[in-house]
């Protein structure tokens, strides 16, 4: 398999793995809205890299932030969960830090919050559905394949 073609499967399976996490979170938590974000979303990932989710849930209101981990199914292997309530990533959004990482680039994966119109209004630039970015992963495995 030549290197493109490994690089798109390793997303592919990165972005299987945020999906079926995500889904399970929305089965633990209920309403949970989950962002990928850093190099898998950005797609220049490593073998090292982790799968980076910010998971936004009401859930986590009132519990310390290590306490919060004690609501989540297990995560697989390299994905590391950052959870907050709402009104933190609202916060988040006013910290440059966080503006500039998160305008780097978002792959929305479970949006049950309006976090995409959050981030919109907020000028990020590079704003993904899930399903957009595997529709054109797809179209880039179909050219590889038969070019």
């Amino acid at each position: 398999m030549r290197i493109p073609e490994r690089r798109i499967e390793e997303w592919w399976k990165g972005l299987e793995t945020a999906r079926r996490y995500s889904l399970k979170l929305k089965e633990a938590l209920g309403r949970v809205s989950v962002l990928l974000h850093g190099s898998y979303a950005r797609g220049d990932f490593n073998l090292w890299s982790d799968i980076d989710l910010i998971v936004v849930s009401e859930r986590f209101e009132g519990l310390r932030p290590l306490d919060r981990y004690e609501l989540l199914p297990d995560y697989p292997p390299r994905v590391e969960p950052l959870l907050v309530t709402p009104q933190e990533f609202e916060e988040m959004l006013g910290k440059p830090a966080w503006r500039q990482a998160l305008d780097r680039g978002v792959i929305l994966v479970v949006d049950e919050h309006g976090i995409a119109v959050r981030l919109r209004e907020a000028g990020l630039r590079r704003v993904y559905g899930l399903e957009e970015v595997i529709e054109k992963l797809r179209e880039i495995r179909g050219g590889l394949r038969s070019g």
